[in-house]
């Protein structure tokens, strides 16, 4: 049995405790990027324990090259590109699978689905899962390659063109679909980014147990009171003379940024989720043929929120904050 961390669990044990949809996971995925996701850590732990021994074997036995494990710097990447990541791990099992035996893959993989899912026997992809490793089983068989024995270097050299050649690259497609399922994320970190999105919890998963969600929010409305009592409270004023105006200026100026400050992050979350898959994406505040926004439409949003018209320079400055690679000068195409 493979060891546990309590801290962590996949996205798939979470989209399963809490019914989250694409969209939903995606924007739990952006709010805990990048100190309380994990996006590499269950494939690495795979890479150590089962494959990167092999493949070091094979590439000193037989000259070939062995595979390096994909490394990011989260520290440069603003946000989370999951369909890069999943890329990455695709390409390093194809290629892994043309060097190693199909016993040290399957056990790698196999840690991996224990870590990620509730029941592997019912994960949607397995029909796929198993034709994988049932012909690269096939091609090792009638190779003569067994597990601990050597080949010569001619017929290793012809045993990886042949799996290269006889498995279509379609063969690992759905190593990407299942990768989003196998993201880690902080548990704690998690619970607490699902309650402020008031997205409730529904039933037990291993990792994620209703003890531990009622625990954290215990806490977090217990913080919720004790800075509510700690807030001081304004002093009566002395009666103030008529207003000139300016009071309700400064009001609706702080309105404005406030409401401006949430169509930014709603507008950085919808971006996500359109790089990360259009065909899920729900247009909002992009466009819904090049996924883009400009200035009319997020100040019109910001009207909409108030019910009045926004503090127009009070709404430029948040808009300023915007990314230039998301926004469009003048009309948008319809």
């Amino acid at each position: 049995m493979y060891e546990y961390d309590p801290n962590k669990a996949s996205m798939s044990r979470l989209r399963r405790s809490y019914e989250l949809n694409d969209h939903e996971a995606e924007i739990v995925m952006a709010k805990l990027w990048p100190h309380s996701l994990f996006p590499l850590e269950l494939w690495r732990k795979a890479h150590d324990l089962c494959w990167s021994g092999f493949a070091n074997s094979v590439a000193l036995y037989y000259s070939v090259k062995s595979p390096e494990f994909p490394e990011h710097d989260v520290t440069e990447e603003k946000y989370f590109h999951a369909h890069l990541y999943a890329q990455d791990m695709e390409r390093l099992f194809s290629m892994l699978a043309s060097r190693i035996h199909v016993n040290a893959l399957r056990e790698g993989f196999r840690y991996i689905l224990s870590m990620t899912y509730e029941n592997i026997d019912k994960i949607a992809f397995k029909e796929k899962m198993d034709f994988m490793f049932d012909k690269l089983s096939t091609i090792e068989e009638n190779n003569g390659y067994i597990f601990t024995q050597r080949l010569s270097n001619e017929k290793f050299e012809a045993l990886m063109e042949e799996k290269i050649f006889s498995f279509p690259p379609s063969g690992y497609f759905f190593i990407s679909k299942m990768y989003p399922d196998t993201i880690l994320v902080d548990t704690v970190s998690a619970i607490r980014c699902l309650y402020y999105l008031n997205i409730p919890y529904k039933k037990e998963s291993k990792g994620i147990p209703r003890s531990l969600v009622e625990s954290v929010i215990n806490a977090l409305k217990e913080e919720e009171t004790t800075a509510a009592i700690s807030t001081p409270q304004p002093q009566k004023q002395p009666q103030a003379r008529p207003s000139t105006g300016s009071r309700k200026d400064t009001e609706r100026i702080n309105a404005t940024r406030q409401v401006c400050e949430q169509l930014l992050e709603e507008l950085l979350q919808e971006r996500q989720a359109f790089e990360n898959n259009r065909n899920t994406w729900k247009p909002s505040l992009l466009n819904h043929i090049n996924g883009m926004t400009n200035w009319k439409i997020f100040y019109e949003a910001a009207a909409a929120r108030l019910g009045d018209k926004p503090h127009r320079d009070a709404a430029r400055e948040v808009w300023e904050k915007v990314s230039d690679n998301f926004k469009h000068d003048g009309r948008m195409p319809e």
